[in-house]
């Protein structure tokens, strides 16, 4: 009996060695898994923060395509103005000449007796 207990004791302090082993390996796997965790949660927060970058520099692309095509038609409306106001000025200039040159065709005719009209259409 005391070589069964001895076979015993050697056992048990077998597997409590094994448990101690066992216990130390199970820590370091928590410890483990906990780092793979957080490793885990700091990946997600930078996959969300190139998801907002992305997100933000879509939106002043498609703000600067909107302001590049607004200023086109800014600068096509400016043109078209341009010309509209240029052909107003020479229209205006037009009929400020040819009223001048009509004025001044009848201070002619009414200075001039008939018999000059003729001689000078002569």
């Amino acid at each position: 009996m005391s070589s069964e207990l001895n076979t015993l004791r050697v056992s048990a302090g077998r597997l409590e060695a094994e448990s101690k082993d066992v216990q130390i390996l199970v820590d370091s796997y928590k410890e483990r898994i906990s780092e793979l965790q957080k490793d885990i949660e700091d990946h997600k927060t930078q996959i969300e923060e190139l998801k907002h970058a992305q997100a933000k520099e879509k939106e002043e692309e498609k703000e600067k395509r909107k302001q590049e095509m607004l200023n086109d038609m800014m600068s096509r409306i400016d043109m078209v103005s341009l010309f509209n106001l240029f052909s107003i000025k020479l229209m205006t200039r037009a009929v400020n000449l040819s009223i001048h040159l009509v004025r001044s065709y009848e201070s002619c005719s009414r200075r001039s007796s008939p018999r000059e009209r003729v001689k000078r259409r002569t």
